[in-house]
């Protein structure tokens, strides 16, 4: 909505160029700029909390027990991922035509009233979903397993007891079994003395005695760290691949006939089509 409002309203951005040959254009204010950028910073914010969160929301509401749940998990990623790149190949399309031919202004609102749309459908449902309640924090664990692993790095781990509870709400086939890999972590899980256990078996100070699942979750987590820190460099490639793209085209003679020219940000469609095309050769041919 702000950057709609960037582009609606005359006095947040600065006077249209005119002089092409010798510009002498007014450059934007302080004040402008922070609207421009406070747009820009809520756009970051509201989409790196949107889109981690909600096909993962979407996963939660069914129950990965039953043959039919999982079937109906296996459903949600298919179509999620299908229908992501055409809603793109629209937006690409459609709305870029929009703001490239007829109106910036008209070619924000159109996907901020899509926004407002959504969010919308999404209240409508909210006494319906299925809500898991928190069980505390992955980084408070991170750091429990780190404490713990720390404080007890000079005792032996052969020969020790290990402390593993099982939570009544865990399932047995949710449970990890323990791994050889990074053992130095397996240390925070040992009963280095029996005075670390209260009367019901339970750990009496968490910072210093962690559970095997606390610590086997942390080793995996560890273990998709490579993938994590190679998926910043394959996207930091494909985002210069949709600016670079976008640069060249218009410097490029892109008329079509006398009456059309193909806007810019229609670059990126093709990658879009063919990720189309691949989910469903994968999911229904291969």
């Amino acid at each position: 909505m702000t950057i709609t409002l960037t582009a609606g309203i005359h006095q947040l951005r600065p006077h249209t160029c005119q002089d092409k040959e010798r510009p002498h254009c007014q450059l934007p204010q302080a004040w402008q700029l922070a609207v421009l950028f406070a747009g820009l910073g809520l756009l970051s914010i509201g989409a790196g909390g949107i889109r981690p969160c909600n096909i993962a929301f979407g996963a939660d509401q069914f129950d990965t027990n039953t043959e039919k749940g999982r079937g109906q998990l296996e459903s949600l990623f298919y179509w999620w991922y299908f229908t992501f790149p055409i809603v793109l190949v629209v937006a690409l399309t459609v709305v870029v035509y929009i703001q490239t031919n007829i109106s910036w202004t008209l070619g924000f609102a159109i996907p901020t009233a899509c926004l407002g749309f959504s969010i919308t459908i999404f209240l409508l449902g909210r006494h319906t979903y299925i809500c898991k309640k928190p069980q505390g924090s992955i980084f408070t664990d991170m750091a429990k397993v780190i404490a713990a692993a720390f404080r007890k790095r000079n005792i032996q781990a052969s020969g020790r007891a290990i402390y593993n509870p099982t939570p009544a709400s865990t399932l047995e086939k949710d449970r990890i079994v323990q791994t050889d890999r990074f053992e130095f972590l397996d240390k925070a899980a040992i009963i280095a003395d029996p005075s670390e256990l209260n009367e019901q078996g339970m750990a009496r100070n968490v910072w210093r005695l962690c559970s095997l699942q606390q610590v086997e979750h942390f080793k995996c987590l560890l273990g998709i760290l490579p993938v994590w820190v190679a998926g910043i460099c394959c996207f930091i490639v494909m985002d210069q691949q949709n600016t670079f793209g976008v640069l060249q085209v218009v410097q490029t003679k892109r008329s079509i006939g006398p009456h059309f020219k193909v806007p810019p940000g229609w670059m990126n469609l093709t990658s879009m089509i063919a990720l189309s095309i691949w989910i469903y050769i994968y999911e229904r041919v291969y």
